[in-house]
């Protein structure tokens, strides 16, 4: 069983401690009223879920590389300062790329050095979440293809502006709008995990049922 959190009423009134959690959850156990089962990390949500986390670090680390190579070029040198000053940022690590300091026997060199080590790292972790990106679609499309094909109409939808023009949708089904999409989808199993929690009470039914104005 898995219990979410404690009992809040009980928080109040005992206070909050690592041993009054324990014995709140093993009592909400007992009395039937925590019946959820633990995700089994078997299937396909878990494989996604370990791509997903090594893509957002290696996103971070490319954030981080690019932001560290602009500020190189306010403090270097003036002649590869003005060599590299307005380039746009893909022509930036391009560039800095193919820079050759040579022997470090000047801040000069160094700093090539140091622009060329970031634009290479920036390079590699962008073939780093291309390839895990292309393996998160992959497996998304054979877990939950009626589910992809509804994100992508929606973004169809809304990449059409008001003018009539067409406008491609961004491929960002996984950077969250598409994990939006798997929470309010009635049907959980769609991507190869069972919804083990128990059918909603009557009161739940009540509480979640739409009112009229006015009423």
């Amino acid at each position: 069983m898995e219990v979410n959190r404690p009992d809040r009423a009980a928080r109040r009134r005992r206070g909050k401690s690592d041993p009054v959690d324990a014995q709140a959850a093993a009592r909400a156990v007992q009395a039937g009223e925590a019946t959820v089962l633990p995700k089994a990390g078997t299937g396909t949500v878990e494989m996604l879920r370990v791509l997903r986390v090594a893509r957002a670090s290696a996103m971070k680390a490319r954030t981080q590389a690019i932001n560290a190579a602009r500020a190189l070029l306010v403090t270097a040198p003036p002649e590869l300062r003005e060599q590299l000053r307005g380039l746009p940022a893909a022509r930036l690590l391009r560039t800095a790329a193919r820079l050759e300091p040579g022997r470090l026997t000047s801040p000069t060199a160094a700093a090539m050095l140091a622009l060329r080590t970031l634009a290479c790292r920036h390079q590699a972790l962008s073939a780093e979440i291309k390839t895990l990106t292309t393996e998160l679609e992959r497996l998304t499309a054979k877990a939950a293809a009626p589910l992809v094909a509804l994100f992508w109409g929606r973004l169809r939808q809304r990449g059409r502006p008001a003018g009539g023009r067409r406008r491609q949708p961004r491929p960002a089904a996984l950077g969250g709008g598409l994990l939006d999409a798997v929470r309010v989808l009635p049907d959980r199993g769609l991507l190869g995990q069972d919804d083990r929690s128990p059918p909603p009470t009557a009161a739940a039914t009540a509480r979640q049922a739409p009112r009229c104005i006015g009423s």
